[in-house]
């Protein structure tokens, strides 16, 4: 029996590392350990046996996987930036297979999975959502797991995963377009919430309103342009932000009539400012940018100067920047991975902040139920709410401070009613909150995002060639090669794997 071994971990695998313990299967696959990604090449001259799956799971041949950012930090030990990029082995568990986004084609289908049969073409849902979340809501499961990031993924020649992560899509979506819908989904995700908050608070059309995406030449950034533009907003109504002058040319260059400007020139963003208050007055916007797309994960302060009274004000991506703030409200746990929706007091009345409120719960959550409330003040037994499991969709805060274990109180895509409380991060809530916007947090996908990327291929709003993939080779070349292209943000920003000999 031959192995071929391949180590993509920049040679800081121990040669003391028993090697055999840590290949999962007979065919070609990666393996994330304690020490990075390691590539293992199919075994020679050794029988290849299908692999076993569960009632509830298939088995898929992949086309096409993409790397992710999130892979990146995985392989590079950097998994402080990421909540899901684990490494199973330093507590002694066999490492997982990676990757979380791509395109193949179902070979088997467990007998409790009714939606799919074999031969089915299918992109993948990266979230591993469970039953407990509203109805396509699957971004709101409160116990989710990620494909391929501390469970297994596509990295295999077959690749065994739960059969609700398998989306068909169409002949008319290619695998390399197919294999960006997970990352293209994020973006997408982010401003339709914003849109339907947006529509909700202000009974107007969002596809007439202005956008601002700060980090537009970003991944996450860049996707939501291209998708926003596909959807009907106008280019003359996005304003797009970046730090690189040769990206924002680009930018510029690819849709001429798009408002773009560079963060780090003060001059800049006066000019811009100076350009766009008149015909947001104009328009009726009160001189602010109703909707805006925070992607750097950093400090948004430079673009407050274009918001105000009423921009919805979505946040999505990580950042270590913005893990942990000394008020759990200023950090991305609280707003951005629970989803949650953030309205002032301002001068409003109870009465219609709560129809507001659940307003926005039955077009962000479900429609399928009344949400339950809770007003807390000093004399709420927080504690005790706890331990009844007692948990509300919509909690109006009278206590003048962030009561300690509200997070576990206020469910996934709650909405939360409080006055500017002081915090220390670089999420500052409470220079957002004084300014009465309303704050959004935004994470993963839901099903009514999926149909609207397949609905913009089908009508031709949205193609292969907006959203340039880089293939290379299932092998260590190719996924050394595709860490580079992602580690130096190249467009595409992703690595397509075609391989030619696949298991029968």
């Amino acid at each position: 029996m031959k192995e071929d071994i391949i180590n993509t971990s920049n040679n800081r695998m121990e040669e003391n590392m028993d090697m055999k313990k840590l290949r999962r299967l007979p065919y070609a696959h990666v393996v994330s350990t304690e020490n990075g990604y390691i590539f293992f090449n199919r075994l020679v001259n050794v029988p290849i046996e299908f692999p076993r799956y569960g009632t509830d799971e298939v088995v898929i041949q992949p086309s096409v996987i993409a790397v992710c950012g999130s892979d990146v930090h995985a392989h590079d030990q950097d998994s402080g930036t990421h909540p899901f990029a684990k490494h199973p082995l330093s507590n002694g568990e066999k490492g997982f297979i990676p990757f979380h986004e791509g395109v193949g084609i179902i070979k088997a289908v467990g007998s409790n999975v009714k939606s799919l049969k074999i031969g089915d073409r299918v992109a993948i849902e990266s979230t591993i959502f469970s039953d407990d979340c509203p109805p396509g809501r699957w971004s709101q499961s409160e116990k989710m797991k990620i494909v391929g990031l501390g469970t297994d993924g596509l990295g295999s020649e077959l690749a065994v995963l739960p059969g609700k992560v398998a989306v068909r899509i169409s002949k008319g979506v290619s695998d390399e377009l197919g294999a960006q819908f997970e990352p293209l989904g994020v973006s997408v995700h982010a401003w339709m919430r914003a849109m339907n908050v947006y529509e909700t608070t202000t009974k107007k059309d969002a596809r007439e309103a202005w956008f601002m995406i700060n980090g537009g030449t970003g991944s996450v950034g860049g996707l939501a342009l291209t998708s926003l533009i596909a959807e009907g907003v106008p280019e003359e109504h996005i304003i797009a932000t970046g730090t690189t002058p040769a990206k924002l040319e680009a930018l510029k260059e690819k849709y001429p009539k798009l408002n773009v400007f560079n963060l780090t020139d003060k001059t800049q963003t006066q000019e811009i400012l100076e350009q766009v208050t008149p015909r947001l007055e104009l328009e009726g916007f009160g001189g602010k940018i109703p909707i805006v797309i925070e992607a750097t994960g950093h400090d948004p302060r430079p673009i407050f100067p274009f918001v105000g009274k009423g921009t919805v004000f979505v946040v999505v991506g990580l950042s270590s920047d913005l893990q942990q703030g000394e008020n759990l409200m200023d950090n991305n746990n609280f707003v951005v991975r629970s989803q949650r929706t953030i309205l002032t007091f301002g001068n409003k009345k109870d009465e219609q902040l709560i129809k507001t409120a659940k307003a926005i719960f039955e077009k962000t959550v479900t429609k399928e139920r009344e949400p339950k409330i809770l007003t807390i003040d000093s004399s709420t037994d927080i504690p005790n709410l706890l331990a009844e499991r007692d948990y509300f969709d919509i909690v109006i805060n009278r206590t003048g401070s962030f009561p300690e274990d509200i997070d576990k109180l206020l469910k996934k895509g709650g909405i939360w009613i409080t006055q500017p409380i002081k915090g220390n991060s670089p999420l500052p809530t409470q220079e957002l909150l004084e300014r009465e916007v309303i704050l959004v947090g935004s994470w993963g996908r839901d099903k009514e995002d999926w149909d609207v990327m397949a609905s913009q291929v089908r009508e031709g709003r949205l193609s292969a060639d907006k959203l340039p993939i880089t293939l290379f080779e299932f092998s260590e070349e190719g996924l050394n090669s595709a860490f580079e292209n992602v580690r130096k943000g190249k467009v595409g920003f992703k690595m397509g794997r075609r391989a030619e000999k696949y298991v029968n």
